[in-house]
């Protein structure tokens, strides 16, 4: 099988953590997985209304008490139709990354759909972050996938440093600046998936760095971090095309991770 991205909602105060397609080894046939807020029993009935609607999945009513994986049969072009056959819930936003990926990974596997297990107790003991498990009596072929990569540009160095060891060496390649000037040089080489850049620094401040960092790798996805933004330097950014999130601190090692996750989704 192989999964395909069809929507992605980078905040986590809304719905949705991610949506995919996964096309089956069997010709013409197709499951979208979605995973998000909500209670999974009514999952399917908003996704429908907000199709029928032509309104965002984000904007139908929901629970916001829980988060929540269901997978149904669809089409190519990712309409659904049928009962839900899979729905898996989770307490925390982390919990429902987990979640998510290790759903896409086993339909990617070709394990049955009735036969998932996306339990979020065990997810890390049966299949860990970053792994590809492979069926049981299969020889692994040597590992080709690249390392999510992340630059840290942040003015504190203990707050920089203290980033880069929450994000660790398992699953990322991180690189560190200490102003916004040398993270926009770095990143002329280093070319980062995700550039995580301290708000407020002196010289140039995030924005600035932000700003002229997507003129050299304009597929990095920029993230203001440490201070709170506000809400209307960021619709002011998206008026000039620059689509910049933020997360402000604190935020524990696996908050981090999620969102890392979803970032690199987009």
């Amino acid at each position: 099988m192989r999964a395909r991205w069809i929507s992605q909602d980078l905040h986590p105060k809304l719905p949705i953590v991610g949506q995919a397609i996964v096309a089956s080894w069997w010709p013409g046939r197709y499951y979208f997985v979605s995973t998000g807020r909500g209670d999974p029993t009514d999952a399917l009935g908003r996704l429908t209304e907000a199709i029928n609607s032509n309104k965002r999945f984000q904007d139908v009513t929901a629970a916001p008490t829980t988060f929540a994986t269901f997978v149904s049969r669809c089409n190519k072009f990712g309409q659904i139709y049928g009962n839900l056959l899979f729905t898996q819930e989770y307490k925390t936003l982390a919990d429902a990354v987990k979640g998510h990926k290790e759903v896409l990974r086993q339909l990617e596997r070709g394990v049955p759909v009735n036969q998932i297990e996306a339990d979020p107790s065990t997810i890390e003991e049966l299949h860990p972050i970053g792994v590809n498990p492979e069926p049981a009596g299969t020889r692994s072929a040597p590992s080709t996938l690249r390392k999510t990569k992340v630059l840290v540009g942040e003015d504190e160095p203990e707050i920089a440093n203290a980033i880069a060891e929450m994000l660790g060496e398992s699953e990322y390649e991180v690189a560190v600046e200490y102003t916004g000037l040398d993270a926009v040089y770095r990143s002329a080489t280093f070319q980062p998936d995700i550039a995580l850049l301290g708000f407020v620094m002196s010289t140039m401040n995030g924005v600035e760095a932000g700003i002229s960092l997507s003129k050299i790798s304009p597929k990095t996805k920029i993230v203001l971090i440490t201070e709170p933004v506000p809400a209307e330097t960021l619709e002011k950014l998206k008026t000039q095309g620059y689509n910049f999130d933020a997360f402000a601190a604190p935020f524990s090692p696996e908050e981090l991770r999620a969102m890392i996750f979803i970032w690199s989704c987009e």
